[in-house]
């Protein structure tokens, strides 16, 4: 029996240590490889009791952790057996009532005179008709006793809070609280979500109430329906700031959510982005709903939809690491260490409407602005790096200022040893001290940091940067692990696409280098049509004519062959010549403007009932629902 438990203890290790990669080892020293359990929380709004990690979400859902990696879900849903209250449907009856809804949106809590504070808030979904009220507890689980509701928003044709007729562009949606303290101990609520924009209160410490006489109290920034919502403030010591953390755009994973931060010497403003645009101006024009592009050059921007592709040779394993509208962020402060936390939910490519709570480092630059680092949170630590193990090659993300549903994916840049950067983008980089990041890409500085974290594809660690911009705009690198020869032609030949080869009119674009220092030549199977530089010539006949296009992917020794087929249309037209060809060809381009008038034309009134049923369904998809 001692002798078979050997063998089979000996094979578990031995197939226990095949399934560890090799990177795990480097070095001589083994990489502990992290663990992660997920829970599904929406707008998540962290805070610390005792050893504890919680975070509060929308539909009354908590889950909490110890280590920021390993989530436990404590309550979710607006019902009778939520854990937090007695009953809650009876304890926020009027509420939800007043909001014509079943359901919670995201609360806020915050530790007050040895109990627990909870801003809860409901609202319609298709309009901003809202209220939001206190719940008080003894213990963070709770039960929680409600104390009342003391803001509310959506009144049509009443006076609102402030006692004037409520106007939805310019007052705010009552819901998205965030509690805090500041530097002098004194309570602050800033809130908001669409509509009029995001408001700041004063709240009286000793009752978790809004000092009277403020009606709706300071506005921040938005109006007009702009898309803005979730807004977090954090104070830091050693900026001396305030930073108020945005989401822009629509929570939905086509809604082009994304994260941003802009600060403030007050708690009440005003705040300010990079370049110092004044935030209480901006806003969408009169008359529109949703005017994203009227917001998206302002603050800077964190994070918004990305995808770390797959770079391994086995390309078909997984498309890669990234997020999908991340977004309705909070900050956990360290106060002991200065360790700053971002945490949100996201949804992820190819996953639907799914999300999870994800949580990455934030460390600040020297321009005292917040960069995120690229990978979710794994206890990493800034280290003394050296300019050795930095220069290499990157998958590149530049996050811009843009709101939009498209996904940027990362793209190949190498950090060479003589400090230039090549690639998809050109420029400088530098490391500054023990790990700071200075690069110049395309005429932009950013600053930021140098760490190693885990890389969730590779299951290794591996160098990053995360910088910013004096404009605002984020950076992204994660280091590619050195191929070999075999692997890197073997990745160039699975990723090697040519677009649309069905319908060529056009010269083909042919590259004849590679990622990993790869080179790529052509061969025709007819280069009087399709020559080895992509040049095509279409051939006088009533067929169309297909063509091979052979790419010979090599590095060093190592070769590999991928085919194309490219179907070539005929140059019909080019039959007609003289003065018969300029005649039909004006008889086409002024038939082609009379029919594409008239398209116009009849589409100008399907698209305005379209706008408007739009506006109407996207308040319910993207804009208010949770």
């Amino acid at each position: 029996m001692r002798r078979n438990f050997f063998l089979k203890y000996v094979m578990f290790s031995l197939i226990t240590a095949l399934l560890i990669p090799s990177s795990a080892f480097a070095e001589g020293t083994e990489v502990e490889i992290p663990t992660f359990t997920e829970a599904s929380i929406h707008d998540p709004s962290v805070i610390k009791v005792d050893d504890m990690y919680y975070v509060f979400g929308s539909h009354l859902g908590v889950a909490k952790t110890k280590d920021f990696m390993n989530w436990t879900t404590v309550a979710a849903g607006v019902n009778p057996n939520n854990p937090l209250f007695d009953n809650v449907v009876e304890e926020l009856k009027k509420t939800l009532e007043w909001a014509e809804t079943d359901t919670l949106w995201a609360p806020d809590v915050i530790e007050l005179n040895g109990k627990f504070y909870m801003y809860y808030n409901a609202c319609e979904g298709s309009s901003p008709r809202s209220a939001m009220g206190v719940a008080v507890a003894d213990h963070i689980e709770g039960p929680y006793k409600d104390e009342g509701i003391f803001l509310k928003s959506g009144m049509w044709n009443q006076a609102s809070e402030d006692g004037k007729i409520y106007n939805a562009t310019i007052h705010p949606n009552a819901v998205d609280p965030h509690a805090f303290l500041d530097e002098d101990g004194k309570l602050w609520m800033v809130y908001g979500s669409y509509s009029g924009g995001i408001f700041i209160l004063q709240m009286d410490a000793t009752t978790g109430l809004p000092l009277e006489g403020q009606g709706y109290g300071t506005k921040l920034m938005g109006g007009n329906h702009s898309r803005m919502e979730g807004p977090y403030i954090q104070y830091v010591p050693e900026t001396g700031y305030y930073y108020l953390y945005i989401t822009f755009g629509g929570l939905g994973a086509d809604g082009g959510y994304n994260m941003r931060v802009v600060r403030s010497e007050n708690p009440d403003g005003p705040y300010v982005d990079a370049e110092g645009n004044d935030m209480t101006t901006v806003r969408g024009a009169d008359g529109t709903f949703f005017d994203d592009k009227a917001i998206e050059p302002y603050g800077v921007k964190l994070m918004g939809n990305y995808l770390f592709e797959n770079m391994t040779s086995n390309s078909t394993v997984s498309t890669g690491i990234g997020y999908v509208s991340p977004g309705h962020n909070s900050v956990f402060y360290d106060e002991e260490t200065g360790r700053q936390l971002l945490l949100f939910h996201s949804r992820f490519p190819q996953r639907g409407e799914q999300h999870e709570i994800r949580v990455h480092q934030l460390f600040m630059n020297d321009d005292g602005w917040p960069v995120v680092v690229p990978y979710r949170y794994a206890g990493e630590e800034l280290a003394k790096i050296s300019s050795e193990g930095v220069s290499g090659d990157y998958q590149f993300i530049n996050h811009g200022k843009e709101i939009t549903e498209k996904i940027k994916k990362s793209v190949m840049i190498t950090l060479l040893a003589d400090g230039t950067i090549t690639g998809e983008v050109n420029g400088t980089w530098t490391v500054e001290g023990d790990n700071k990041a200075n690069l110049v890409i395309n005429d932009y500085s950013y600053q930021g940091f140098f760490l190693k974290q885990w890389d969730p594809i590779s299951k290794s660690d591996v160098m990053t940067f995360t910088a910013v911009s004096e404009q605002g705009m984020t950076i992204w690198g994660s280091q590619l692990e050195e191929m070999s020869d075999e692997d890197a032609v073997t990745y160039v030949k699975n990723t090697l696409k040519l677009g649309n080869t069905m319908a060529v009119i056009t010269d083909v674009s042919l590259p004849t280098v590679s990622t990993f220092d790869t080179e790529i030549s052509w061969k025709s199977s007819d280069s009087s049509i399709v020559s080895e530089q992509g040049a095509v010539k279409r051939p006088y006949s009533e067929q169309d004519t297909t063509i091979t296009l052979t790419a010979t992917i090599s590095k060093n020794e190592t070769m590999a062959t991928k085919s194309f087929k490219l179907v070539v249309l005929p140059a019909e037209e080019a039959k007609v010549e003289g003065e018969g060809y300029a005649e039909v060809e004006a008889v086409d381009q002024t038939t082609n403007l009379v029919v594409w008038i008239g398209l116009v034309l009849l589409s100008l009134g399907l698209v305005t009932i379209f706008v408007i049923r739009r506006k109407r369904n996207n308040y319910r998809r993207g804009i208010y629902v949770k």
